[in-house]
């Protein structure tokens, strides 16, 4: 008879320390669950940011544009074919980059995807 109450005992133990670990690893995934959330809406923040500087600065050079007069296009600048969904013919130059970097979440993100690389 006194082999139950530690059999008992021991099971309780068991049930303790398992539910102690289960608990921690539901803490862990939460924990990963709540960075992994961050850090898509940091990127989400990033695009959006990106988007509209790219957007301010298509303004900026449409405005320029329609400033200067009007050429008709040469023979060797011929209109290149449209770009494919995600991908840019235009290269953005240094300066406008330069204005992303200033930005404190871009700088962080781009620097790290930049390590990365």
């Amino acid at each position: 008879m006194s082999n139950a109450p530690a059999a008992a005992t021991t099971t309780t133990t068991n049930n303790n320390n398992n539910s102690a670990a289960a608990a921690e690893k539901k803490a862990k995934k939460a924990e990963r669950r709540r960075r992994q959330q961050r850090r898509r809406r940091a990127n989400k923040a990033a695009k959006k940011a990106a988007a509209a500087a790219a957007e301010a600065a298509a303004a900026a050079d449409d405005d320029e544009e329609a400033e200067e007069e009007p050429v008709a296009p040469g023979p060797e600048e011929e209109e290149k074919p449209a770009a494919k969904d995600g991908e840019d013919t235009v290269l953005p130059d240094r300066t406008f980059l330069q204005r992303l970097l200033q930005q404190p979440q871009l700088r962080s993100r781009l620097t790290t995807m930049r390590t990365k690389t």
